[in-house]
């Protein structure tokens, strides 16, 4: 599974659940599971922010970790929020 994977796959569920109803949207158990198994693909995946990009409550996904040992300025408090996109062989 590459980044280009996990950004379409965030935007397909994105755009589905706009207009999926009860029955067919995914919820965010569905969405957590999704994202654990992304993040077990990725050490560096930042599952908050992608589950909010899926759900409309962020904007951006971005493939840089603000938690991950290569950013100075990561806190611990902040390694459950899903990020996507970057530079071609940065994790997520």
């Amino acid at each position: 599974m590459t980044k280009k994977d996990l950004v379409a796959l965030a935007e397909t569920l994105r755009a589905h659940n706009r207009t999926a109803d009860g029955r067919t949207e995914f919820t965010p158990d569905h969405l957590l599971v999704l994202a654990e198994f992304c993040a077990s693909r990725y050490p560096n995946f930042n599952r908050r922010r992608w589950i909010d990009y899926i759900t409309g409550e962020g904007e951006e996904l971005i493939f840089v970790d603000p938690d991950s040992p290569l950013n100075p300025a990561a806190t611990l408090e902040d390694n459950t929020r899903p990020i996507l996109n970057g530079d071609k062989g940065a994790h997520v």
